[in-house]
């Protein structure tokens, strides 16, 4: 960051430096979880305690998959 404006500059630098724990955390998550891994089971992995932060975290709203999913078996 620039101290005189206070704005982030841009770097080049490989991507595995800019990657945190937490970047990793949010990947595996949401991949786990798209591809029907157990909440529950994610959660514990994760460290997450609360199924309504766990769905905020990785940006999904699980009424929506649930309705999506029985559409999507009506089809068939």
């Amino acid at each position: 960051m620039n101290p005189k404006t206070k704005r982030k500059e841009l770097v080049e630098k490989p991507k595995y430096e800019l990657l945190a724990s937490h970047d990793l955390r949010r990947s595996f998550s949401t991949h786990h979880y798209d591809k029907g891994v157990s909440v529950n089971l994610i959660m514990k992995i994760a460290g997450h305690t609360k199924e309504s932060t766990f769905f905020e975290y990785i940006g999904k709203n699980p009424k929506k998959d649930f309705d999506a999913y029985n559409l999507l078996n009506a089809i068939k």
